[in-house]
């Protein structure tokens, strides 16, 4: 059998096709070959084309071909291997353009070096994900704070001291309602000589502000705090003389606590009216103390006296120290 050497350029790449070319199916002639002719190979020839071409074809692909990061995508489903009748490789047979399926990563496989910077937004993270040891001190300024964010149970007791508080920003609806009042005549009450007694404060206030009452004749502090309470007692005209003395009551849940605030000498010149005794006394209190006004008298030669609250006024100052 002739062929020609074009021929068999042609028949050497048909054979990597169709598994190779056997030896049976070649017949020599060798009269032909030893002729010597360009136009003519031999049958030791071609087999050793044909072999060479296999070799190369072989080696054609290793893993030294491939250069690194080429595959990017997972192409394969999950079971399937490459084999001899594998189709081609697609990117539409792996992942699509959403990359690797979440099942295909394994659990903490990405760290935050993998993560590119800016990359993982706020539509990333789920409701509620970032907890407060997520956050590192200091980490949220003021332009991460909503216009009224901050609510009056995001703010600690006692937390907000004077510096934070600018300049002429506390004005009257911010402060509590002021405790303050003014109460008048009770009633005369008859003293007899050296025995101190109260005297009743009106029941009706000329005025009171922030819940104050009264109650047998004093008045009643609504809430716990330091308390300033003047009063002015009268004493009727006597021309034994003697003095008069003022002593303002604190009655806690304890009993009655009187201190003496003034006394005076008593006045005694004919057309005299009445003998005025003025004092102020600060006291701590609870809420639900009272406090009134008490006089005490002595004449000479000992008689009885009639007194009254002329005014009595009672104002909060403030909180008690902690």
């Amino acid at each position: 059998m002739r062929i020609s050497r074009l021929l068999a350029g042609g028949l050497v790449g048909l054979t990597l096709g169709l598994g190779g070319v056997l030896a049976a199916d070649l017949v020599t002639e060798p009269a032909e070959a030893q002729r010597g002719s360009s136009q003519f190979v031999t049958k030791a020839e071609f087999n050793a084309a044909n072999k060479s071409a296999n070799q190369r074809a072989s080696a054609a692909i290793n893993g030294y071909k491939i250069a690194n990061n080429a595959l990017t995508k997972y192409f394969l489903k999950e079971g399937e291997l490459i084999g001899a009748g594998s189709g081609p490789i697609t990117q539409d047979r792996g992942t699509g353009a959403n990359g690797l399926p979440g099942s295909t990563i394994q659990d903490g496989a990405i760290d935050s070096r993998k993560i590119a910077p800016g990359g993982v937004t706020s539509g990333d993270l789920a409701d509620g994900s970032v907890t407060n040891p997520k956050l590192q001190a200091g980490a949220v300024s003021t332009a991460k704070i909503g216009v009224g964010a901050v609510t009056g149970e995001k703010i600690a007791d006692d937390a907000v001291t004077q510096a934070k508080v600018a300049d002429r920003a506390v004005g009257p609806a911010q402060l509590d309602t002021p405790i303050a009042g003014g109460f008048g005549f009770g009633g005369a009450v008859s003293l007899a000589d050296n025995v101190s007694q109260l005297l009743p404060v009106g029941q009706t206030p000329d005025f009171a502000l922030g819940g104050l009452t009264v109650s047998s004749g004093k008045v009643v502090a609504p809430r716990a705090g330091v308390y300033e309470i003047t009063a002015v007692v009268a004493f009727l005209h006597n021309a034994n003389g003697g003095w008069r003395q003022l002593a303002i009551r604190h009655t806690t849940s304890s009993g009655d606590l009187d201190q003496t605030v003034s006394r005076v000498v008593a006045l005694t010149a004919p057309g005299s009216f009445a003998t005025f005794v003025t004092g102020t006394r600060v006291v701590a209190a609870q809420a639900g103390d009272s406090f009134g006004a008490v006089g005490l008298q002595r004449t000479d030669p000992a008689s009885n006296l009639n007194a009254n609250v002329a005014t009595f006024s009672v104002s909060y100052i403030g909180p008690l120290a902690s």
